[in-house]
């Protein structure tokens, strides 16, 4: 019977140690299980960080290659404005000498043809001068031979009133007589010889032709 007890005694407490031992366990496994959850989850946000990071990168990534091509782009653009800008540019450059010698063929050419409006001008001022002279002349002599007319005029008038109040007969109807042709000499205007356009020289002939008609 001591025996027994002494062997039950251990087996209790062996069953006792093993309760503890399976306690600890129970505990270490539910810890064990709570931090497997804890990474899991972690996990889970790290796979769904990575995932995010991989799809910003691959976003990143297709941006930079937009953007590569843009810039790429834009390089090409802006060599063919250069060059573009350099055909312009130099065609401009061109015109301009094309412009310039152009303006200054004009300019030689005009002041060749103002010198000669100025000689011409010259010329017409002369001839303006020369034909106001003649002009001049012209005018001086029609009211010399306008006045003598006028005086002749009156006295032809004088002498037929004469005539008339007269009361022989017999008497000749000669408006002029002896004494009018001596009044009238040495009264006509002299004319001295002086140049005329040919279209006055041309008047006086008809005028002389009229009269000795």
């Amino acid at each position: 019977v001591n025996r027994l007890d002494v062997s039950t005694k251990r087996i209790l407490q062996q069953n006792r140690r093993l309760a503890e031992d399976l306690k600890l366990h129970v505990q270490e496994t539910a810890e064990l299980q709570r931090q497997k959850g804890k990474l899991e989850e972690e996990n889970k946000a790290l796979k769904r960080d990575l995932s995010l990071n991989e799809e910003q990168i691959q976003s990143y990534a297709k941006d930079r290659f937009k953007h590569s091509k843009e810039v790429k782009d834009l390089q090409a653009k802006v060599k063919n404005l250069e060059k573009s800008l350099a055909q312009v540019v130099k065609d401009f450059e061109r015109e301009r000498e094309r412009l310039v010698s152009k303006g200054k063929a004009d300019v030689e050419d005009s002041e060749v043809e103002n010198s000669g409006l100025r000689k011409l001008l010259k010329l017409k001022d002369k001839e303006h001068a020369r034909i106001k002279r003649l002009a001049q002349d012209i005018i001086l002599q029609r009211t010399e031979v306008e006045q003598f007319f006028l005086e002749a005029l009156e006295h032809v008038r004088d002498e037929i009133i004469k005539e008339r109040s007269r009361p022989s007969p017999t008497q000749d109807n000669t408006f002029i007589t002896s004494e009018s042709s001596t009044h009238f000499q040495g009264r006509l205007p002299h004319l001295p010889p002086r140049s005329m356009p040919a279209a006055v020289s041309k008047q006086s002939s008809s005028a002389s032709d009229v009269k000795g008609a």
